[in-house]
């Protein structure tokens, strides 16, 4: 397999363009999120948390476009494509956004129009629907098999998979929490972006033939994996991975409304005039 993989070179391998461009993008952006708050209405010094995700976020892009898993992804395996898909569009979109501080867009979103435009492209059923039919066609074997023969196409499929991915994941994740949803409507909301991802599971999971004959013809670098179970393989990293993905968010989500309500209507609330004698001790 090594020996297959290392006539395509490093550059190829390893894409150190694409590690330097990064890298250039997370150091301008710790310049402005820990320099540029001195200078925001309510805004504080970023925390390491939001820190980490931003890096993380960058480092799922390097992973998924710019190491091996690259060329795995396109002349191997389809599970390499899967997990591939699985970075860009699960994992890279919410820890981005986590990691940019609400002061950022503050002074955008006060603009009317941008604010209105926000409001529209970012609705939840715009996520729900925009990413999940650019996902479901995506897998849809014509297209698939288009974007891997044509480069140019390629490009655009995996642009509209992370700019859908980037709306889906909005009204869970927004760095500004107004354009948020409620945290009971999230836990319906990540529920039904599992749900819809189903179909295209089953279709690739328990299919009784090779769909795509792209990786039917391609090279067997693991050759105890034949093509009909790299497709098996790549339903379920699908599944298994999107599990990974929403369960933990769904399960923060049902944490923070709990500690909402628990805040709104708390269990043992303060009798009637306990504040007024507690002000006069």
């Amino acid at each position: 397999m090594l020996a297959q993989l290392q006539h395509h070179g490093f550059q190829a391998l390893w894409h150190p363009d694409l590690l330097a461009a990064l890298l250039v993008v997370y150091v301008a952006y710790l310049l402005v999120v820990c320099l540029g708050y001195r200078y925001a209405v309510r805004a504080r010094p970023p925390g390491p948390t939001r820190v980490l995700a931003f890096g993380l976020g960058l480092l799922a892009v390097y992973v998924a476009e710019g190491t091996p898993l690259h060329i795995l992804a396109e002349q191997y395996l389809f599970s390499a494509h899967m997990l591939q898909h699985l970075l860009l569009a699960l994992i890279m979109p919410p820890l981005l956004l986590l990691g940019l501080p609400g002061w950022l867009l503050r002074p955008l979103l006060r603009q009317p129009a941008v604010r209105r435009g926000a409001e529209i492209l970012f609705h939840p059923l715009v996520g729900l629907l925009a990413f999940n039919l650019v996902y479901s066609l995506y897998h849809w074997p014509v297209f698939y098999q288009a974007g891997l023969r044509l480069p140019a196409l390629h490009v655009l499929q995996h642009g509209l998979l992370i700019s859908t991915a980037l709306i889906m994941w909005w009204p869970v994740a927004a760095p500004v929490r107004a354009l948020r949803l409620p945290e009971g409507l999230q836990i319906l909301y990540l529920f039904g972006q599992g749900v819809a991802q189903l179909l295209v599971f089953a279709m690739i999971t328990y299919a009784d033939h090779v769909i795509y004959p792209w990786y039917a013809h391609a090279p067997r670098l693991l050759h105890l994996l034949s093509a009909r179970e790299d497709q098996a393989l790549a339903g379920f990293i699908m599944n298994v991975g999107g599990l990974a993905v929403f369960i933990p968010a769904l399960l923060l989500a049902y944490r923070r409304w709990v500690r909402r309500e628990v805040e709104r209507f708390p269990l043992y609330p303060d009798p009637p005039g306990a504040t007024e004698a507690a002000s006069d001790r």
